[in-house]
């Protein structure tokens, strides 16, 4: 199977270089010590090429003058997710504002009525946690406190990957101070990594 691999931060490379181990062909673009690299300028060529397109984790946010705006290689592989059909397992945009810029995240729990802190630090006497899963189409793998809300949105620009929510344990129930869509590769089922990503495409 020929994948292209998209690694903003080097987070999902033991993968990678697994499935290349395995037989498929895997060159990258990002961070990629060890395995073939591919240019910005060559990146649409080898997604036409490509059976598969994984994003790994979430490109970094650019500060515009008041805000946060997503990184062009994010829209980059949006647009070939929504103009050209491709499919991309990994994070959208959207998905990048909603870890990258504390506001959108605050924005989007006041929506959906998740209670939110700004304040990542853990409160005295209360408990950290998390939540999170793989969200694919109408499916959440394996389902979690917090998580079926953010489906319809998720299902709306076309995700397909890892989504975390992490916080505290308030008196009244969750609070969420935080997001992560970086995939958590060391718990995917062992020689059936490749399957998996199978799935989560078709």
């Amino acid at each position: 199977m020929k994948l292209l691999w998209i690694s903003p931060r080097g987070n999902g490379l033991d993968l990678a270089s697994r499935l290349r181990e395995a037989g498929n062909q895997v060159v990258v673009y990002g961070e990629g010590a060890g395995l073939p690299l591919v240019r910005q300028k060559d990146l649409y060529k080898f997604a036409e090429l490509s059976d598969l397109t994984v994003i790994d984790g979430s490109f970094p946010l650019v500060r515009t003058r008041r805000s946060w705006r997503p990184h062009q290689d994010a829209l980059f592989f949006d647009e070939l997710r929504r103009a050209y059909s491709t499919v991309c397992l990994g994070p959208t945009p959207t998905v990048d504002l909603l870890v990258g810029d504390r506001r959108y995240l605050r924005k989007w729990c006041g929506k959906l009525g998740i209670s939110y802190s700004a304040d990542a630090s853990l409160p005295a006497g209360v408990s950290d946690f998390s939540t999170g899963a793989w969200f694919r189409d109408k499916d959440i793998i394996p389902p979690g406190p917090l998580l079926a809300s953010w489906q319809p949105l998720f299902k709306s620009v076309g995700f397909r990957g890892w989504f975390e929510l992490t916080g505290y344990i308030g008196e009244t129930g969750p609070v969420v101070t935080g997001a992560t869509a970086d995939w958590p590769v060391n718990d995917l089922p062992a020689d059936q990594e490749l399957d998996f990503l199978i799935k989560m495409a078709a």
